[in-house]
């Protein structure tokens, strides 16, 4: 018998029939013509020391599920780590398919990037040239996106 804390011992993470059966569960809600789902699975530890001790430690099991759909050429994706049914099939329902390049994210990523040291700080500002989205969005009415 283990003498310890349980969650020292045992490896948590998903079987690779589990991971088969979750990808294909999630699969089967899809209506898309192209869809793509990923899992990660994994633990994360943590110590926290006091007067150079360890005061507390602990460890968090999660398992992700992205879901990537398709429609032409639009593409959408979201990710949870609600396995259920209903959390899975409205993770489909619940994409929103948009031509706006979404600027704010790649300068997010930019900074993250920069702060861990993978990348050296560099100017963003013309990355996107949204002249031709933006008329053919005009031309249909929709509202024009914004670059950085």
């Amino acid at each position: 018998m283990i003498d310890g804390p349980r969650s020292l011992f045992d490896a948590r993470y998903l079987s690779r029939g589990d991971a088969e059966a979750l990808a294909k569960r999630a699969l089967s809600f899809s209506t898309a013509e192209q869809a793509r789902v990923s899992i990660g699975s994994g633990v994360r530890g943590n110590t926290r020391f006091a007067v150079n001790q360890i005061s507390t430690a602990g460890d968090n099991y999660n398992v992700t599920v992205t879901v990537l759909s398709s429609f032409g050429k639009r593409s959408a994706s979201v990710t949870t780590n609600r396995l259920d049914d209903a959390t899975i099939q409205g993770a489909w329902e619940n994409l929103t398919f948009t031509a706006d390049p979404i600027a704010s994210s790649l300068e997010a990523s930019k900074d993250h990037a920069v702060e861990v040291g993978l990348l050296d700080e560099v100017d963003l500002d013309g990355i996107y040239d949204l002249t031709i989205l933006n008329q053919v969005l005009a031309d249909s009415g929709e509202e024009e996106v914004a670059g950085l």
